[in-house]
Formats: structure tokens, C-alpha cells, sequence
């Protein structure tokens, strides 16, 4: 398990510019929207707003996102040069399954997380190669989150728990990064902003960890 979390920063350090550079185009707006009611009265039409940009992540920031760093993550690792027009092109290609798996997923982590937290983390780790089925191997979405559960049983020490882990300190970050903005303002909306931006982009380790052990399993299954 250590070996594969070193592995998995190590990816992230050398290649942390083009990992930020998808982050802050595909996420940021979003962010931006669903804190806009840190800037004012929680009943105002910020509200509104906030609610849409939250919405708008669930259904548009998490396909798009997954689905772009898989191409990132591929790029890599076949030494070609970062190209954005390339990662959108193959979001293009599978938009329509990558939202209905991320849909699905995130509805599945967010009732995990309603019910108890540990729950909802197990369930992300468990789903979390989903988005490589879809990319690489042109899965439909429901097969590709099938997929993602059986291949998690022989790696959950490897998977599982450094997801779990690591998810729940972002997630712990996020519950009380409220808590230190109490004041609606401006303040309290860039800096909420800006920890939900540097928590998206570190929290992309745990999709690294699942992209190397599925890269392992490829190199493997090529070899036999």
C-alpha cells in the first residue's frame, strides 16, 4: 500500500502543472457558483446560484473532470505532449456515459455519506477505475462501474484504504472550511474558493492511485 500511494505522488509532483491546468478550467466555475452564497444573505438569489453551480458539478464537473484526466493520465505515461484539445475531444466522445456513471457514482457517495461516512468512501474507492473502463476501453457506464467492483476486491489494501483515507481528510478540510469564513463577504468567498480548489486538485492522487494499479494490471495482462 505505501509503495502505491509513494508511486501515486510521484506522479502527481512530476506532472502537478497540467493536473492544476485541467482543475482550474473544468472545475473552478463551478466552485465559484456554489460559493457565491458566501457572499451574501443564504436567502437572497445567491442562493439560487449556489445551488445551480453545486448541481451543475454533479452533472457537467465530475464527467468532464474524470474524463479529462484519464486522457491527461494516458497522455503521460505515452510520453506525448499535454494537448487540452485532445482531452476534450475524447470527453466528447464519451460525454454521454462518463455523465451517467458520474451521476450514478456521485448519487451512490453522497447517500454513503447521508448514511455514515465511512460508507461513502468505501463506495467511491470501490468505483473509483470507472472512469478507465470508459476511456480506454469504451465500457458502457454501468458495466464500467461493475468492472471497477470486482477489480477493488483483490486490491483493496492497495486501493481501498489509501482512497478512504486520503478522501477523508479533504473531506474533513471541506466540512469545517466554513467554519473559519463565519461572516459573509467577500473574505469568506475567495478563500472557500480557493481551499475547494487546492482540495480538487491534491484529491486527484486518489484517482492516480487506481489509474497506476490499472496500468500495472494492463502491463500484466499484455505480458501473459
Amino acid at each position: 500500500m505505501i509503495e502505491t500511494v509513494k508511486d501515486a505522488i510521484q506522479f502527481f509532483r512530476v506532472n502537478y502543472r497540467a493536473i492544476f491546468l485541467l482543475t482550474v478550467i473544468i472545475e473552478l466555475p463551478f466552485m465559484i457558483l456554489g460559493n457565491l452564497d458566501k457572499l451574501g444573505d443564504p436567502a437572497s438569489s445567491l442562493y439560487n446560484w449556489a445551488v445551480i453551480g453545486d448541481s451543475g458539478y454533479i452533472c457537467l464537473g465530475i464527467p468532464v473532470s474524470m474524463g479529462a484526466q484519464a486522457v491527461l493520465y494516458y497522455q503521460i505515461i505515452h510520453g506525448a505532449a499535454f494537448s487540452l484539445n485532445d482531452c476534450f475531444d475524447q470527453v466528447k466522445r464519451h460525454f454521454s456515459a462518463l455523465v451517467i456513471a458520474s451521476v450514478i457514482y456521485a448519487l451512490i457517495f453522497i447517500c454513503g455519506l447521508m448514511v455514515f461516512i465511512l460508507p461513502g468512501l468505501y463506495m467511491a474507492a470501490r468505483l473509483s477505475f470507472y472512469p478507465f473502463y470508459i476511456m480506454y476501453e469504451n465500457l458502457p457506464p454501468m458495466q464500467a462501474l461493475k468492472q471497477s467492483m470486482v477489480v477493488t476486491r483483490s486490491y483493496f489494501t492497495e486501493v481501498v484504504l489509501p482512497v478512504m483515507g486520503i478522501s477523508f481528510v479533504i473531506l474533513a478540510v471541506s466540512y469545517i472550511s466554513p467554519t473559519l469564513f463565519p461572516v459573509p463577504g467577500f473574505d469568506g468567498f475567495a478563500g472557500l474558493v480557493l481551499i475547494d480548489l487546492a482540495m480538487a486538485w491534491i484529491g486527484w492522487v486518489t484517482l492516480i492511485i487506481p489509474f497506476r494499479i490499472y496500468c500495472r494490471m494492463r502491463s500484466r495482462s499484455a505480458s501473459s
